[in-house]
This record gives structure tokens, sequence and C-alpha cells, in this order.
């Protein structure tokens, strides 16, 4: 019934591009109205009955996934890698916030702060441990504020402190966007607090090979 993100072709890579500010390029529109196709029959009716439950949507992330939604810009060489821009990743948060808030939240952040960080940033061998071991509906948490640092970064307590061939990471994170439901995620520490927002490193960590977590 509908369109597999991978099957849009995106866009041509270029220095500049020019918009319309009133109309998306075709291949945007199709993929808006996809979006919003699925969010009208799938999301939105569902969308009270998972706030008044508290449940997590587990069931719509996966369906998102077969449609190549949870890793939008992700090189399409990874599993469920769809190779597209920041302009479609928008498109497709507002049409999912615009039928549950939660959810586009949830999609917002896997996407933005740990899928395409880990593509554009992430080294070879990374790329292809998380991106092969775990599916293209499994989720990324992003773990950088705490109690006591939420927009003052360089106020973090959490630690890293070197321990052979790799460091043990020691403190507490606040707010962490499917932290529950994670595999794995990019978690910051400071390996030298006088250092500031300077002393500041991020661990990508396998959560079901590291011990310790809660």
């Amino acid at each position: 019934m509908f369109r597999k993100l991978l099957s849009v072709p995106p866009l041509l890579p270029c220095a500049f591009r020019h918009f319309s500010i009133c109309e998306l390029p075709p291949e945007l529109t199709q993929l808006q109205q996809t979006c919003r196709a699925f969010v009208n029959s799938q999301l939105k009716p569902i969308a009270a009955e998972l706030d008044r439950e508290s449940r997590f949507p587990k069931e719509t992330i996966e369906q998102l996934a077969d449609l190549g939604m949870m890793r939008v810009t992700v090189d399409p060489e990874y599993p469920g890698g769809s190779g597209q821009g920041m302009l479609a990743l928008s498109l497709i948060v507002e049409e999912l916030s615009r039928g549950c808030g939660s959810t586009g939240s949830i999609v917002s952040i896997h996407n933005c702060l740990y899928a395409n960080l880990l593509d554009r940033v992430g080294s070879g061998e990374q790329k292809d441990r998380f991106f092969r071991k775990y599916s293209c509906g499994t989720l990324g948490a992003f773990a950088l504020s705490e109690a006591d640092a939420g927009s003052d970064v360089a106020a973090l307590s959490t630690r890293a402190v070197e321990d052979g061939d790799g460091f043990v990471l020691n403190g507490t994170k606040a707010w962490v966007t499917s932290a529950l439901q994670a595999k794995s995620g990019i978690i910051f520490a400071t390996v030298n607090p006088e250092l500031k927002y300077k002393g500041i490193t991020a661990f990508l960590v396998d959560f079901e090979e590291r011990r310790g977590l809660r």
C-alpha cells in the first residue's frame, strides 16, 4: 500500500539547491503524501490509546522501519538505509508528529541523534557493526543530558576512565528517549572535567554487551 522510502529517488547532490517556498520537489511531495496516508490510517487512530496506556509504539516503529523511515539519511549500502536528506527526514517527522507527537519525537531522535550521527562520523567498522548487527527497526539512544547538566553540557559529571584498550563509564543520565527499548546508544562523558566542554567525548555503546547499565 505504501511505497518504501528507498524507492523514492534522492535529490541530486550539489553545493546549493533552491526550493520554492510554496512547492516541494515531486519526490518529496510523494514522500509527504505517503507518510500522511500512513499517519491517517495507522497512527492517528491509536495515538490517544498509546497516551492513555503509556504504551511504547513498538508495532508502529516496526512498520516505519519496513517503509525505510528509521534510517532515512543512512547510506543505502546498510540494511534499511534510505540515503535521503534532512529535508526528507523533516517532512517525515512533521507528518508523524501531526498524528502522534510522541511517535514523532522517537523517530526524530533516533534518526537525527543516533542513526544520522553514526552514519556521518562513525568509522566503517562501527557502521558495519551496529547497522548490520541490529535491524533497521532497532532503536538507538542518545544520552547527553543529566539532572544537573541539561543545556550546560560542560557541567557533565559522567566520567570516562581509560581501562586497558577501552574506557569505563560511570555516571547517571536523564531524559534519554527510548532508553528502555534501545539496543545501543551514544553516551557522552568527560575524560577531564577541568577541560569543560573540550574534555567531552561521545562513546558508542552496545547495550547488550555491556554490564552495569541500569
